[in-house]
């Protein structure tokens, strides 16, 4: 009887153990999804771009002309030409942002990159031209897949 006894507390053991770590792991499991869900949302719309303080309907900074066509927003990301992309000719001896600006005399046209993103730049080439090669904040407007440039500036 004795013996009949510890087989049952040993299974019984076993099954709340194993109880136990299925409801440890389907914790770990619904964590990690949520925050994968969240890091998905949050690259998905706070990154590439940014509304002003205030909400979507906040006048843009001063001095901020507001293009035709929609309300101005912050756009984050690498300016740089469509021939090229994010990823420059690794073995010239230029830097990216000459290089941008060698393909833009060439012909290419300047695009923001961010992530898989990338957006045609249309207006301020001269301040596009300033900050051509590095990661920078565009006030504009997004019509289709062409930000209408306001202004530029580098990111600090």
């Amino acid at each position: 009887m004795n013996k009949n006894r510890s087989l049952l507390a040993l299974i019984t053991l076993c099954a709340v153990a194993a109880v136990l770590i299925g409801f440890a792991l389907a914790g770990i499991l619904a964590t990690a999804t949520a925050g994968f869900a969240v890091a998905d949302e949050i690259s998905a719309s706070g990154d590439e771009t940014v509304t002003f303080p205030g909400g979507p309907s906040a006048d843009p900074p001063a001095g901020a002309p507001s293009p035709a066509g929609g309300a101005q927003r912050v756009f984050v990301g690498l300016v740089t030409d469509d021939h090229c992309g994010a990823r420059h000719v690794p073995v010239s001896p230029q830097g990216s942002a000459e290089c941008t600006r060698m393909c833009i005399r060439n012909g290419s046209k300047y695009v923001l990159v961010n992530g898989e993103q990338s957006y045609l730049l249309q207006g301020g080439s001269d301040e596009l031209d300033a900050v051509a090669g590095q990661r920078a904040n565009i006030v504009g407007s997004l019509a289709g897949g062409v930000i209408l440039v306001s202004s530029v500036s580098l990111l600090p």
